[in-house]
Parts: structure tokens; C-alpha cells; sequence
């Protein structure tokens, strides 16, 4: 295969952690983390499209100002467009009815946003990945859930919209026959993981190699201190919890969560847990071996060849 003797070269990995592109924490926008290079953007509905009339420009505008800091720290964005936050308040456009979800305008509505997000969003080269978001509190597709019909309207809209983007959804009972990958909001979470787990593992036990995977930790209701901890410096710092959120990374094929990512930077232990959990997100590239010949003459071409392989959980989408 090669006319000159070779010489090979096995080196030692690096052992710790990478801030890798397009994976691992995931704090939202302007929150500055040792290993981030995304940023979760919640953006409420009327922010971006108040009215009808509303149009591609004013989405652009609001992104324009709101990521200006991203590319310079080279941060890709994940963003999600919501209609309600409980306690917070309901943020419909003004010509809109609240909570009104199942109305033939509402729906034409919807599709027009999501138009107008993908004209806007597909090429832009500041967006990782695009979360669904719109329906329910948070936009996490419950209070109220889509129905079959709205699922179908919202899967062709993304889908036609979003030719370039890996799109997200929120559980896997929903969209069940759409290209979409996963933003799960309990992560590890003991009232959600049999179900979610379960449909990883089974209805979409390939899906991770095309479709990111993402999301945050919850501490905020159900039996979050059994499992994923009390808070994120306790999942990280604990080896108990931190051990079960990297087991689950690996074995879910994890790219990225939030809330678990406002640890204490302050806590060499918590900041040393971390390290760990950020080597099991995403991909992690060890090179094995690199071979070149032993002598090369000017002019002449010769050859270099290299073995690489991911240790991480997922690939680089």
C-alpha cells in the first residue's frame, strides 16, 4: 500500500473534558459556562409577531439584536417560541384569542409563523437546532397536549419549513411518524423516564444517529430529589446522581441539557463533577493511531493515514 517505510504513532487520549461544538452543557442565552457553545432562546410569540401583519423582517430584527454576543463567542443558538409560562403570564399576539388552540384561525396562524421562522432560521447559520415549542405551557406540547390533527398540521409546517434544521420534539408519544429528534424537559426525571425511556429505547432506538437530542433537567416538581438531585450542583457533584445522569446520557445518546448547566462554578467539586458530564454528552473524537512514511522526497506526493474513533454518545450532527 505505501512505498516508503512507515512510521506509526499510537498517542495517549486527552483525558478531560473538550468544549466541543454543538453539544454538552446547555445554559440559556447570555449565561457564560466553560463548556457551552449553545444557548437555549425561550421567545414568546408576540414578541416576534404581534399581528397579523407582522413579517419576516420583525423576526429578524428581534433575533439580529438578541444573538449579537453568540457568534463572537462562538455559541449557536436553540430556540423556542412559547405561548404561555405559568405565573407568569400568556403572550398571544393581540389579534389573537387566549387560548384558543383549536379555531381554523389559530391553526392558520400557526403555520404562517412557522413559514416565516423557517424563511428566517433554516439558513441562518446562528441556529443549532429548533425546538417546536408553541403548544401548551413552555411550549412543551401539555396543558393543553396537540391533537392528532394538530400534530399533522405542526409536523408538515416544520418539516416543509425546516429543510436544513434538525427539528425537536417533546415526547415521543407525539409526532410518531415525523423526522424530529427530542428536547426532554425532566430529563431522568423518576414521573417521566419509564414512558420516555421506553420509547428511546424502542420506537426511536435508531432516531439519535440522525435526530439531536436535547433539553433541560427539571428541579421544580414530582420526585426530582431522588433522581436527577436537588439541584444541578447536586447532580454533579454527588456521585450517586451524577453517575445515573451520565449512565443515562450514554445509554439515551445525549446531546445537550440545560438547568443541570447552572451548577456553582464557585464548587471545585461540583465544577469537577461537571468535567465528567461533559465528557459523555455528544461526540468525543480520540485519535488511535496516525501512520506517515519515515521519508518524503520534494515534490512527490505522499501519504498519511489516521484512525479515529468516537467515544462519545452521539455523532456530530
Amino acid at each position: 500500500m505505501f512505498d516508503e517505510p512507515q512510521v506509526g504513532i499510537r498517542p495517549l487520549p486527552y483525558d478531560g473534558a473538550i468544549r466541543n461544538p454543538l453539544m454538552g452543557f446547555r445554559p440559556n442565552r447570555g449565561t457564560i459556562h466553560p463548556w457551552a457553545t449553545l444557548w437555549k432562546h425561550y421567545i414568546r410569540w408576540n414578541e416576534i409577531e404581534d399581528s397579523a401583519s407582522d413579517g419576516e423582517d420583525k423576526i429578524r430584527a428581534f433575533c439580529n439584536a438578541q444573538w449579537k454576543d453568540a457568534p463572537q463567542r462562538n455559541i449557536k443558538i436553540v430556540p423556542r417560541v412559547y405561548l404561555e409560562w405559568p405565573k407568569q403570564g400568556k403572550y398571544w399576539p393581540r389579534d389573537m384569542t387566549e387560548g384558543d388552540y383549536d379555531s381554523p384561525e389559530f391553526r392558520r396562524r400557526l403555520v404562517r409563523l412557522i413559514e416565516k421562522l423557517g424563511a428566517v432560521w433554516d439558513k441562518d447559520p446562528r441556529v443549532a437546532f429548533v425546538e417546536m415549542g408553541l403548544i401548551g405551557f413552555w411550549g412543551e406540547h401539555h396543558s393543553p397536549e396537540p391533537s392528532q390533527e394538530l400534530q399533522k398540521i405542526l409536523g408538515d409546517a416544520f418539516v416543509a419549513a425546516f429543510p436544513r434544521k434538525i427539528v425537536l420534539r417533546r415526547y415521543g408519544k407525539h409526532f410518531r411518524d415525523y423526522p424530529f429528534g427530542f428536547y426532554w424537559d425532566s430529563f431522568a426525571h423518576p414521573q417521566e423516564s419509564p414512558e420516555q425511556i421506553a420509547s428511546l429505547t424502542t420506537v426511536y432506538k435508531n432516531d439519535w444517529k440522525r435526530f439531536s437530542r436535547g433539553g433541560e433537567c427539571a428541579y421544580d416538581w414530582g420526585d426530582y430529589k431522588i433522581q436527577p438531585g436537588a439541584n444541578p450542583t447536586d447532580t454533579v457533584k454527588d456521585p450517586i446522581h451524577r453517575n445515573y445522569l451520565i449512565n443515562l446520557i450514554r445509554r439515551l445518546h445525549w446531546n445537550h441539557l440545560g438547568w443541570v448547566a447552572d451548577y456553582d462554578q464557585n464548587d471545585a467539586a461540583a465544577r469537577a463533577g461537571a468535567e465528567l458530564v461533559q465528557k459523555a454528552f455528544g461526540y468525543r473524537f480520540v485519535l488511535e493511531e496516525a501512520r506517515a512514511p519515515t521519508r518524503v522526497t520534494p515534490g512527490k506526493p505522499f501519504t498519511v493515514s489516521f484512525v479515529v474513533r468516537n467515544d462519545g454518545a452521539t455523532p456530530l450532527y
